[in-house]
């Protein structure tokens, strides 16, 4: 019998919305059922809530500009300056849905767009500022969002080329594209799999939005006060516990990092805290005041995309209802003057100094202490990883001593003279470490000069001098409206928050710093094996942790990646032949990665053995496919069959995950199991073909070397591909 087909994607999207709004009568701004009444090029352009529903046309995959704003045509959603919050109607003016099924992919882009992000039920569309979409409807479930997301990262065909059947395959034959899960660590979390710290410059934006949601739920608890969840509970622990200058420091950190994780995976479980990975190049340059304009005077050193700040076309409307609300907030800047500095709206900046100052600029007006404060209360609700007492690499040149010390400042502008010219290297020791200092301190072959002595020899560790303390110094920087003669207080700080110790982790860019100092450790543990920790059972207070409980990241349910890419399978079908949907992998990821490894994820035990062979970029693999001289081939796994069940029923059924709290015996011996394959040299030799996109072939074959059937055939969880650094 003939095959179902499906209607096309673009009519299945449109149902789909329909039938969840229900009876729903939400007008959406006046557009009402807007998916039904416009047309696919109106769609394109449709801006809500000044989120564009469809993200630009242009490959999210590349890497953000460094001055671009979040969702702005300059910016890129892949990497890890993404997001639909604070995105202008300029930025959907771009033809996103004009080109056919076989046209151009843009790997990324349906997560990115605003429609998706709105279903999924992502900031801002998960109760904070607006509820999930449709509003008033039932949930779209998370297999027709996939849908719709891969119909856009397939440019958004009106008509699809070739339709699919509608009832599920019995067993997965090669014909079966399987594209990547949009959320790894759900799939991580779910079958209790270790959960993967990402580099933040690559993390994709719906990633980026769960772990500002996660943040922002920490913050909203520190209204009350004893609430030990709060994000101030959390940075006071810091400054209350932290250990410094000996071999305490990083297993103290290490645990530090683990509690607070887990506090947040308590509010949204999916979340990690990605690192930062200072030796980018991209954070060895300066960053333009005022980029709309076409102006270039650096101010301060760059910091991820992530943690930058930006105003939004509502936040200026907001700040014109204050000013004119509060006689005289705005000091000489009226509503009306906040209109002329569009151009400056949704760009990113590394500080909110370098935001109000190019305001300034645009206006040539001075910014008002109280406008700048309800500015900062409005860029905090845009971004809650930016804080407003963070002047990254901003340190002046002063004269005088004491209460009389002053900066010396530009004559024409007022403002204070950088002690350097956008780069401390060579006139400072704290700055960005670049690769070689790391390398050099990875090589470091004992604990006392890698990590630091022990209490009798409380000596700090290379690791704990540059990158750590120099990199708190350099994020810190110096606040260029301190008064001297006011002397320290609790609104006038010399330094931003990283400066010191005791209120460093009040500022969010401290964890992303931290979590690549936890990534130096681990990286230098794979180096050096017998190298570990002199006191072994030292407990890390105020936790219960010792040291010895702290050594192994695995254990503590997570790993470090550049990046991955995770492909779900239905495990209740078997695979003969496998492919995974090609995959774009950013450009600096195919680049610098150390290391690949494919992975085999929860594969079930067969009845009868066989053999699991893997390729890459190889789709018309078959059992006969040679693998040697081939460079597509990866590796196998010889999978030793249980053979027919001699038990009663239930005997050899594959166990649940979760199992009671007081099940104390050893797993089943049906527990599903993972595979890896080491794919450096594959990876290599492909981009050195030139190849951009990454797939995975499936070949499964029987004992007698034909492809497999019956019971030979393999069922599994999933695949993925894994990059290092």
């Amino acid at each position: 019998m003939a095959k179902k087909k499906q209607p096309d994607r673009y009519e299945r999207f449109k149902a789909i919305l329909t039938d969840a709004a229900g009876e729903s009568t939400a007008d959406y701004q006046g557009y009402g059922q807007f998916w039904n009444t416009m047309s696919l090029d109106e769609l394109q352009k449709l801006v809500l809530f000044s989120v564009p529903m469809f993200a630009p046309k242009k490959n999210i995959g590349e890497e953000a500009d460094q001055e671009s704003a979040l969702g702005s045509d300059k910016d890129s959603s892949g990497s890890s300056g993404s997001s639909c919050c604070g995105s202008s109607a300029k930025s959907s003016e771009s033809d996103c849905c004009s080109t056919p099924s076989d046209g151009p992919k843009y790997p990324g882009r349906g997560e990115a767009s605003g429609i998706v992000i709105a279903m999924r039920g992502q900031y801002p569309f998960d109760g904070t500022m607006f509820p999930r979409f449709p509003f008033g409807g039932s949930k779209v479930s998370d297999t027709d969002i996939d849908m719709i997301s891969g119909w856009i990262d397939d440019g958004c065909p009106e008509k699809d080329h070739s339709a699919k059947p509608d009832d599920r395959p019995t067993e997965y034959d090669g014909t079966i594209i399987h594209p990547p899960h949009h959320d790894p660590n759900k799939i991580h979390h779910d079958s209790n799999g270790l959960k993967q710290r990402k580099n933040m410059q690559y993390i994709p934006a719906h990633e980026l939005q769960n772990l500002r949601l996660a943040f922002r739920k920490v913050f909203e608890l520190n209204q009350y006060p004893l609430d030990k969840r709060s994000y101030h509970s959390y940075a006071k622990v810091h400054g209350d516990s932290c250990q410094h200058g000996w071999e305490q420091f990083l297993p103290w950190h290490r645990a530090y990092l683990y509690e607070f994780e887990l506090n947040l995976q308590d509010f949204v479980p999916n979340v990690t805290l990605p690192y930062w990975d200072w030796t980018l190049p991209q954070y060895k340059k300066g960053i333009p005041q005022a980029p709309a304009k076409g102006k270039s005077k650096v101010v301060g050193g760059i910091i991820p995309p992530a943690y930058r700040c930006w105003l939004s076309p509502n936040n200026i409307k907001e700040l014109q209802k204050y000013i004119e609300e509060n006689n005289g907030a705005g000091g000489d800047i009226t509503p009306d003057d906040l209109n002329k500095i569009k151009d400056l709206l949704d760009v990113l900046f590394n500080s909110g100094i370098a935001l109000r100052w190019a305001i300034e600029d645009e206006l040539g007006k001075q910014v008002s202490d109280q406008l700048y404060s309800k500015m900062c209360d409005l860029m905090h609700g845009n971004n809650p990883l930016w804080h407003a007492s963070r002047f990254p690499g901003m340190f002046y040149n002063t004269k005088g001593k004491g209460t009389d010390q002053q900066y010396v400042r530009d004559p024409k502008t007022n403002r204070p003279v950088l002690a350097y010219d956008g780069n401390m290297a060579g006139h400072f020791h704290h700055h960005y470490p670049t690769k070689d200092e790391i390398d050099g301190i990875l090589e470091t072959p004992n604990w006392a000069d890698f990590g630091g002595g022990h209490y009798a020899n409380q000596s700090f560790g290379l690791l704990s001098q540059n990158p750590h303390n120099t990199g708190h110094i350099w994020s810190g920087g110096q606040n260029p409206y301190f008064n001297f003669a006011q002397g320290e207080t609790s609104t006038n700080s010399e330094y931003g928050s990283m400066f010191v110790d005791l209120v460093a982790f009040f500022d969010p860019i401290a964890w992303g710093h931290h979590s690549n100092v936890d990534r130096m450790w681990y990286l230098w543990q794979q180096k050096h094996k017998n190298a570990e920790v002199d006191d072994l059972t030292a407990v890390m207070m105020p936790w219960h942790y010792t040291v010895q409980q702290l050594l192994d990241v695995g254990k503590l349910g997570y790993e470090y990646v550049m990046d991955s890419k995770y492909y779900g399978i239905n495990s209740d079908v078997p695979v003969v032949k496998l492919n995974t949907k090609a995959t774009d992998v950013h450009k600096e990821v195919l680049e610098n990665h150390k290391k690949v490894e494919v992975r085999l994820h929860g594969v079930r035990r067969a009845v009868k053995s066989h053999f699991i062979k893997v390729f890459l970029n190889a789709p018309d693999a078959n059992h006969d496919t040679p693998i040697k001289e081939n460079d597509n081939f990866v590796g196998y796994a010889a999978r030793f069959g249980h053979g027919n069940c001699v038990g009663g029923p239930g005997h050899c059924d594959v166990p649940e995950l979760n199992r009671h709290f007081f099940d104390n015996r050893h797993r089943h011996h049906n527990t599903p199991t993972n595979h890896r394959f080491d794919a450096t040299e594959q990876v290599k030799k492909l981009i050195a073909s030139g190849a951009k996109d990454i797939e995975v072939n499936v070949v499964v074959m029987g004992p007698h070397g034909k492809l497999a059937e019956g019971d030979t055939r393999a069922l599994m969880d999933g695949i993925s591909v894994n990059f290092f650094d």
